[in-house]
Protein backbone atom coordinates (compact mmCIF):
# COMPACT_ATOMS: atom_id res chain seq x y z
CA UNK A 1 0.00 0.00 0.00
CA UNK A 2 1.34 3.40 -0.96
CA UNK A 3 1.34 6.48 1.23
CA UNK A 4 1.36 10.30 0.62
CA UNK A 5 0.96 13.44 2.61
CA UNK A 6 -1.51 16.24 2.71
CA UNK A 7 -0.43 19.65 3.93
CA UNK A 8 -2.96 21.96 5.51
CA UNK A 9 -3.71 24.89 3.24
CA UNK A 10 -2.41 28.42 3.72
CA UNK A 11 -5.08 30.64 5.29
CA UNK A 12 -4.92 33.21 2.51
CA UNK A 13 -7.51 35.15 0.57
CA UNK A 14 -7.21 35.19 -3.20
CA UNK A 15 -8.09 37.23 -6.26
CA UNK A 16 -7.86 35.35 -9.53
CA UNK A 17 -7.20 36.41 -13.08
CA UNK A 18 -7.73 33.81 -15.79
CA UNK A 19 -5.64 33.52 -18.90
CA UNK A 20 -5.61 31.41 -22.00
CA UNK A 21 -8.52 30.10 -24.08
CA UNK A 22 -11.64 31.99 -23.02
CA UNK A 23 -14.30 30.13 -25.03
CA UNK A 24 -16.70 27.96 -23.03
CA UNK A 25 -16.34 24.21 -23.45
CA UNK A 26 -19.80 23.37 -22.18
CA UNK A 27 -20.44 21.28 -19.12
CA UNK A 28 -22.24 24.28 -17.67
CA UNK A 29 -25.97 24.47 -17.76
CA UNK A 30 -26.77 27.43 -15.57
CA UNK A 31 -30.24 26.22 -14.55
CA UNK A 32 -31.92 28.48 -12.02
CA UNK A 33 -28.78 30.60 -11.51
CA UNK A 34 -29.20 32.61 -14.70
CA UNK A 35 -27.92 32.32 -18.24
CA UNK A 36 -24.63 34.07 -17.41
CA UNK A 37 -23.42 31.46 -14.89
CA UNK A 38 -20.93 28.97 -16.38
CA UNK A 39 -19.99 25.74 -14.62
CA UNK A 40 -16.82 23.63 -15.00
CA UNK A 41 -16.77 20.72 -17.42
CA UNK A 42 -16.18 17.53 -15.43
CA UNK A 43 -15.22 14.04 -16.58
CA UNK A 44 -17.69 11.21 -17.18
CA UNK A 45 -16.40 9.34 -14.10
CA UNK A 46 -16.40 12.41 -11.87
CA UNK A 47 -17.29 11.77 -8.24
CA UNK A 48 -18.98 14.41 -6.10
CA UNK A 49 -17.60 14.35 -2.57
CA UNK A 50 -20.29 14.12 0.09
CA UNK A 51 -18.06 13.84 3.14
CA UNK A 52 -14.45 13.98 4.29
CA UNK A 53 -13.10 12.98 7.67
CA UNK A 54 -9.44 13.58 8.50
CA UNK A 55 -8.00 12.20 11.74
CA UNK A 56 -4.56 13.30 12.94
CA UNK A 57 -2.24 11.44 15.29
CA UNK A 58 -2.55 14.20 17.93
CA UNK A 59 -6.29 13.54 18.33
CA UNK A 60 -7.48 16.37 16.06
CA UNK A 61 -10.40 15.36 13.83
CA UNK A 62 -11.82 17.39 10.94
CA UNK A 63 -15.21 16.45 9.47
CA UNK A 64 -16.71 17.99 6.32
CA UNK A 65 -20.15 17.62 4.74
CA UNK A 66 -20.90 18.97 1.25
CA UNK A 67 -24.32 19.85 -0.19
CA UNK A 68 -25.38 19.89 -3.87
CA UNK A 69 -28.48 21.21 -5.60
CA UNK A 70 -30.76 19.23 -7.92
CA UNK A 71 -28.41 19.95 -10.83
CA UNK A 72 -25.45 18.57 -8.84
CA UNK A 73 -23.77 21.94 -8.38
CA UNK A 74 -21.92 22.43 -5.10
CA UNK A 75 -23.86 24.90 -2.94
CA UNK A 76 -22.58 24.56 0.65
CA UNK A 77 -20.01 22.93 2.92
CA UNK A 78 -19.75 22.64 6.67
CA UNK A 79 -16.57 21.59 8.45
CA UNK A 80 -15.96 21.05 12.15
CA UNK A 81 -12.67 20.54 13.98
CA UNK A 82 -12.56 18.70 17.29
CA UNK A 83 -9.68 17.79 19.59
CA UNK A 84 -6.91 20.10 20.83
CA UNK A 85 -8.75 22.85 18.91
CA UNK A 86 -12.52 23.10 18.41
CA UNK A 87 -13.68 25.25 15.50
CA UNK A 88 -16.30 25.30 12.76
CA UNK A 89 -16.41 26.64 9.21
CA UNK A 90 -19.33 26.92 6.78
CA UNK A 91 -19.52 28.30 3.25
CA UNK A 92 -22.69 28.89 1.24
CA UNK A 93 -22.31 29.62 -2.48
CA UNK A 94 -24.73 31.82 -4.45
CA UNK A 95 -23.66 31.50 -8.08
CA UNK A 96 -26.19 34.02 -9.42
CA UNK A 97 -25.10 36.74 -7.00
CA UNK A 98 -21.43 35.65 -7.15
CA UNK A 99 -21.16 35.62 -3.38
CA UNK A 100 -19.92 33.16 -0.75
CA UNK A 101 -21.12 33.45 2.82
CA UNK A 102 -18.16 32.33 4.91
CA UNK A 103 -18.80 31.59 8.56
CA UNK A 104 -15.95 30.76 10.93
CA UNK A 105 -17.23 29.94 14.42
CA UNK A 106 -19.24 33.10 15.29
CA UNK A 107 -17.81 35.39 12.58
CA UNK A 108 -19.54 35.62 9.18
CA UNK A 109 -18.01 37.31 6.14
CA UNK A 110 -19.65 37.92 2.76
CA UNK A 111 -17.10 37.25 0.03
CA UNK A 112 -17.50 38.07 -3.65
CA UNK A 113 -16.11 35.98 -6.48
CA UNK A 114 -15.73 36.04 -10.24
CA UNK A 115 -15.79 33.19 -12.77
CA UNK A 116 -14.20 32.81 -16.17
CA UNK A 117 -16.19 31.38 -19.08
CA UNK A 118 -15.27 27.83 -17.99
CA UNK A 119 -16.71 28.29 -14.50
CA UNK A 120 -13.32 28.59 -12.79
CA UNK A 121 -12.84 31.04 -9.97
CA UNK A 122 -10.78 34.05 -10.95
CA UNK A 123 -11.33 36.23 -7.89
CA UNK A 124 -12.34 35.69 -4.27
CA UNK A 125 -12.28 38.45 -1.71
CA UNK A 126 -13.94 40.63 0.87
CA UNK A 127 -14.96 43.93 -0.77
CA UNK A 128 -15.19 45.63 2.62
CA UNK A 129 -11.65 44.82 3.66
CA UNK A 130 -8.12 45.54 2.48
CA UNK A 131 -6.36 43.98 -0.48
CA UNK A 132 -4.89 41.41 1.91
CA UNK A 133 -8.27 39.67 1.74
CA UNK A 134 -8.08 39.34 -2.04
CA UNK A 135 -6.53 36.52 -4.08
CA UNK A 136 -6.11 36.09 -7.86
CA UNK A 137 -6.03 32.76 -9.74
CA UNK A 138 -4.42 32.43 -13.17
CA UNK A 139 -4.80 29.39 -15.45
CA UNK A 140 -2.99 28.20 -18.54
CA UNK A 141 -4.77 27.39 -21.81
CA UNK A 142 -5.37 23.80 -20.61
CA UNK A 143 -7.17 24.92 -17.45
CA UNK A 144 -4.29 24.19 -15.05
CA UNK A 145 -3.80 26.58 -12.14
CA UNK A 146 -0.42 28.28 -12.61
CA UNK A 147 -0.55 31.22 -10.18
CA UNK A 148 -2.49 32.28 -7.11
CA UNK A 149 -1.54 35.73 -5.90
CA UNK A 150 -2.38 37.75 -2.84
CA UNK A 151 0.17 40.48 -3.53
CA UNK A 152 3.47 40.97 -5.38
CA UNK A 153 5.28 39.53 -2.34
CA UNK A 154 2.79 36.82 -1.38
CA UNK A 155 1.98 34.29 -4.10
CA UNK A 156 2.18 30.66 -5.19
CA UNK A 157 3.35 29.34 -8.57
CA UNK A 158 2.36 25.87 -9.82
CA UNK A 159 4.06 23.59 -12.37
CA UNK A 160 2.37 20.81 -14.35
CA UNK A 161 3.57 17.96 -16.56
CA UNK A 162 1.57 15.36 -18.45
CA UNK A 163 -1.70 16.40 -16.72
CA UNK A 164 -0.23 16.12 -13.21
CA UNK A 165 0.64 18.82 -10.68
CA UNK A 166 4.37 18.31 -10.16
CA UNK A 167 5.41 21.11 -7.80
CA UNK A 168 4.56 24.49 -6.41
CA UNK A 169 6.51 27.31 -4.84
CA UNK A 170 4.90 29.50 -2.17
CA UNK A 171 6.53 32.79 -1.20
CA UNK A 172 5.93 35.66 1.17
CA UNK A 173 8.27 38.26 2.69
CA UNK A 174 9.70 36.12 5.51
CA UNK A 175 9.06 32.58 4.27
CA UNK A 176 9.34 30.28 1.28
CA UNK A 177 8.18 26.73 0.72
CA UNK A 178 8.85 24.32 -2.13
CA UNK A 179 6.59 21.28 -2.54
CA UNK A 180 7.09 18.49 -5.10
CA UNK A 181 4.88 15.50 -5.85
CA UNK A 182 5.90 12.10 -7.22
CA UNK A 183 3.78 9.67 -9.21
CA UNK A 184 3.95 5.96 -9.96
CA UNK A 185 6.34 4.93 -12.73
CA UNK A 186 4.51 1.63 -13.24
CA UNK A 187 3.06 2.30 -16.69
CA UNK A 188 1.30 -1.07 -16.71
CA UNK A 189 -0.65 -0.19 -13.57
CA UNK A 190 -0.90 3.60 -13.31
CA UNK A 191 -2.59 5.02 -10.25
CA UNK A 192 -5.29 6.86 -12.18
CA UNK A 193 -7.41 9.50 -10.47
CA UNK A 194 -10.57 7.80 -11.70
CA UNK A 195 -13.06 10.04 -9.92
CA UNK A 196 -11.32 13.29 -10.83
CA UNK A 197 -10.94 14.46 -7.24
CA UNK A 198 -8.28 16.37 -5.33
CA UNK A 199 -7.23 14.85 -2.00
CA UNK A 200 -3.64 16.00 -1.57
CA UNK A 201 -2.73 19.28 -3.25
CA UNK A 202 -2.19 22.27 -0.96
CA UNK A 203 -3.81 24.93 -3.13
CA UNK A 204 -3.89 28.50 -1.81
CA UNK A 205 -7.41 29.45 -0.74
CA UNK A 206 -9.33 31.60 1.77
CA UNK A 207 -10.73 28.38 3.26
CA UNK A 208 -9.58 25.32 5.19
CA UNK A 209 -7.79 22.66 3.16
CA UNK A 210 -10.73 20.20 3.24
CA UNK A 211 -13.09 22.88 1.91
CA UNK A 212 -10.53 23.73 -0.77
CA UNK A 213 -10.20 20.05 -1.75
CA UNK A 214 -13.92 19.92 -2.58
CA UNK A 215 -13.77 23.21 -4.53
CA UNK A 216 -10.87 21.75 -6.49
CA UNK A 217 -12.68 18.46 -7.02
CA UNK A 218 -15.63 20.36 -8.51
CA UNK A 219 -13.33 22.11 -11.01
CA UNK A 220 -13.80 25.53 -9.44
CA UNK A 221 -10.02 26.07 -9.08
CA UNK A 222 -8.81 24.46 -12.30
CA UNK A 223 -7.89 20.91 -13.20
CA UNK A 224 -6.92 18.17 -10.79
CA UNK A 225 -4.09 15.73 -11.47
CA UNK A 226 -4.86 12.83 -13.77
CA UNK A 227 -3.02 10.45 -11.46
CA UNK A 228 -2.86 10.14 -7.69
CA UNK A 229 0.51 11.20 -6.26
CA UNK A 230 2.36 8.61 -4.20
CA UNK A 231 4.86 10.89 -2.51
CA UNK A 232 5.55 14.48 -1.54
CA UNK A 233 8.63 16.39 -0.48
CA UNK A 234 8.74 19.79 1.19
CA UNK A 235 11.45 22.36 1.75
CA UNK A 236 10.54 25.22 4.08
CA UNK A 237 12.74 28.18 4.95
CA UNK A 238 12.18 31.24 7.11
CA UNK A 239 14.35 34.31 6.62
CA UNK A 240 17.61 33.96 8.55
CA UNK A 241 17.06 30.25 9.30
CA UNK A 242 18.30 27.01 7.75
CA UNK A 243 15.84 25.27 5.40
CA UNK A 244 13.97 22.19 6.65
CA UNK A 245 13.41 19.40 4.13
CA UNK A 246 11.13 16.39 4.58
CA UNK A 247 9.64 13.65 2.41
CA UNK A 248 6.75 11.28 2.93
CA UNK A 249 4.50 8.88 1.05
CA UNK A 250 0.76 8.22 0.81
CA UNK A 251 -1.38 5.12 0.74
CA UNK A 252 -4.83 4.87 -0.75
CA UNK A 253 -7.75 2.51 -0.32
CA UNK A 254 -10.27 1.98 -3.12
CA UNK A 255 -13.76 0.60 -3.53
CA UNK A 256 -14.53 -2.27 -5.92
CA UNK A 257 -14.90 0.21 -8.82
CA UNK A 258 -11.50 1.82 -8.27
CA UNK A 259 -12.60 5.06 -6.58
CA UNK A 260 -10.63 6.35 -3.60
CA UNK A 261 -12.26 5.76 -0.21
CA UNK A 262 -9.31 6.52 2.03
CA UNK A 263 -5.92 8.23 2.15
CA UNK A 264 -3.24 7.96 4.80
CA UNK A 265 0.14 9.57 5.15
CA UNK A 266 2.22 12.08 7.03
CA UNK A 267 1.92 15.86 7.29
CA UNK A 268 5.51 17.01 6.80
CA UNK A 269 4.84 20.56 7.96
CA UNK A 270 2.98 19.77 11.18
CA UNK A 271 4.81 16.47 11.93
CA UNK A 272 1.61 14.48 12.25
CA UNK A 273 0.34 11.31 10.61
CA UNK A 274 -3.24 11.34 9.34
CA UNK A 275 -6.02 9.24 7.87
CA UNK A 276 -8.62 10.66 5.49
CA UNK A 277 -11.96 8.93 4.79
CA UNK A 278 -13.97 9.84 1.68
CA UNK A 279 -17.68 9.33 0.97
CA UNK A 280 -19.48 10.26 -2.24
CA UNK A 281 -22.84 11.75 -3.22
CA UNK A 282 -23.05 9.68 -6.41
Amino acid sequence: MRTIKIIMSFALALALTACGDDEPKGGGGSGEYGSDVPFPELGANHKRIKGLKREYSNGLTQTLTATYDRLNHLTAMTMTTEGPTNTSETITINYGARTIEHKQSIRTTSLVFELDSHGRLTHVGNPRSSSQDEVNYNYDSDGNLVLSQRSTTNFVEYSWFDHNLMRFSAKRLDWEQQVAYTYSTDTANPLDNKGGIDLVANIQSPFNSLVTMVLRSEGLIGNVSGQLPIGVSTKTQYTGQEPVSKSSAISYTFDASGFVTGVSGYDNVNDLSYKLTVTYAN
